[in-house]
């Protein structure tokens, strides 16, 4: 299949999809933009399938900015001159460069952005934001506040990530914190877990990154700063969300391994290819599935994207690695076995 060759390094790919067999969707063809963060991964791929699948005559056009913002105004520019039916948005970073923030509050309540550099009348539907409220993308999941701006939500709730530790680990009382200072969303909830500790009643040790003058990890920091959270007695790390911990999850895990600390992940390929330890997490391909199910309100139902509820995904992966389980001997328990993945590696 075409979309399976797609590659996470390319630019941008343009996909064709066949015109409509006699009796299917009554519309001409669309012309939907990607702008994606890190390459097409599993989200993008399967928005692409299901548009695909679902015999839509439709030109998708993705454009990856390789994490580099300031590509965004010509791609904005490029959008509106190409005057595209929709546009879906990959990350918390592309979303606020594509819409904007929302304009500063009026008695509590958001404003759409109106000013000409954003997507102000274009559709967009944004995906895998982590905290679109938070980042001040949208004022409500039911109402977005924006005529032209509607998503999918995947993460899991915090809360539950919690949950998730205190049932594995029953004695958990102190989560360690890795995030990244750069990135909107990895600070908001690392804000947010903050105020979650306070009320679940745990301790929390908070720990911002080092980087590089470039942006990177400063791996050479990473097992100091992991070995004073070891020095705390931290009994979990969580990392949290941010594009740079996720592309280098496998430094992480592993001197985490390293400190006998295990690791909660957002991202579940960490736990089957890595060394974390536990993940609790929405998988890409559903979120991708939702997202074209928000372009098919718009450009066939010919909804307003702003009237449709944010959607979220309703089932998550939990996943465990028996290995690092082992190294860490700490094994989950018969009753999460009944419902959890493990991977033996």
């Amino acid at each position: 299949m075409f979309v399976k060759s797609l590659s996470l390094k390319m630019l941008m790919v343009v996909c064709l999809f066949s015109a409509l067999p006699a009796g299917l969707y009554a519309a001409q063809d669309k012309l939907i933009y990607m702008v994606v963060w890190r390459g097409c991964e599993e989200a993008c791929e399967s928005f692409i399938e299901d548009v695909k699948d679902r015999n839509l005559a439709a030109k998708i056009v993705v454009k990856d900015i390789a994490r580099d913002k300031t590509k965004l105004p010509a791609i904005i520019k490029e959008i509106k001159n190409a005057q595209a039916d929709l546009v879906v948005t990959w990350g918390t970073s592309v979303t606020l460069g594509i819409v904007g923030p929302m304009a500063k509050q009026v008695e509590g309540v958001g404003k759409a952005n109106t000013n000409e550099q954003y997507l102000n009348t274009i559709p967009v539907v944004f995906m895998i934001v982590a905290d679109p409220i938070g980042a001040n993308i949208i004022s409500s999941y039911k109402a977005t506040g924006r005529a032209n701006v509607t998503g999918v939500r995947n993460r899991v709730p915090e809360k539950i990530n919690i949950k998730a530790i205190k049932a594995f680990a029953p004695d958990f009382q102190h989560l360690g914190l890795l995030y990244n200072p750069q990135e909107a969303n990895s600070k908001l909830k690392a804000q947010e877990l903050v105020e979650l500790a306070a009320k679940m009643k745990f301790q929390i040790s908070v720990t911002p990154l080092t980087l590089t003058a470039e942006g990177e990890l400063d791996t050479a920091s990473l097992s100091s700063q992991l070995a004073i959270m070891k020095s705390k007695k931290v009994d979990f790390i969580y990392l949290g969300s941010s594009s740079l911990i996720r592309k280098s999850g496998e430094v992480f895990t592993r001197v985490a391994l390293d400190n006998k600390l295990p690791t909660l992940s957002p991202y579940e390929h960490l736990v089957r290819k890595s060394n974390a330890l536990l993940s609790v997490a929405a998988r890409y391909a559903d979120v991708g599935k939702l997202a074209a199910q928000q372009m098919v309100d718009i450009l066939i139902e010919q909804k307003t994207a702003g009237s449709l509820p944010v959607k979220s995904v309703k089932k998550y992966a939990y996943v465990i690695n028996m290995q690092v389980a082992k190294s860490l001997n700490l094994y989950p328990s018969v009753n999460i076995l009944q419902y959890a993945e493990t991977i033996h590696p």
